[in-house]
């Protein structure tokens, strides 16, 4: 986020990307070494959990919400199938 010609770290309630994420919540956690930022994307509701950290080493994971409807595990076999 840019103002006034020099950059700074985005804050809650800020936008990113034309609109299209907002701030939620900006979160240092010092065990790690890292700053947590919230983001929200407007349209789709989806979240991003950004990891802000000063490490050249760069990795990404992809998580998504499978609630089980019942207890048989169905979920969680799933979950192993479509993922691995």
């Amino acid at each position: 986020v840019a103002r006034g010609g020099a950059a700074r770290a985005p804050a809650a309630g800020d936008t990113l990307a034309g609109g299209a994420f907002e701030v939620l919540s900006r979160t240092p956690v010092d065990a790690y070494n890292v700053v947590a930022v919230e983001l929200l994307h407007v349209r789709t509701g989806a979240r991003w959990l950004h990891c802000e950290a000063d490490d050249a080493n760069n990795v990404f994971n992809v998580a998504f919400r499978t609630t089980p409807t019942d207890d048989t595990g169905v979920a969680h076999v799933l979950e192993h199938t479509a993922l691995c």
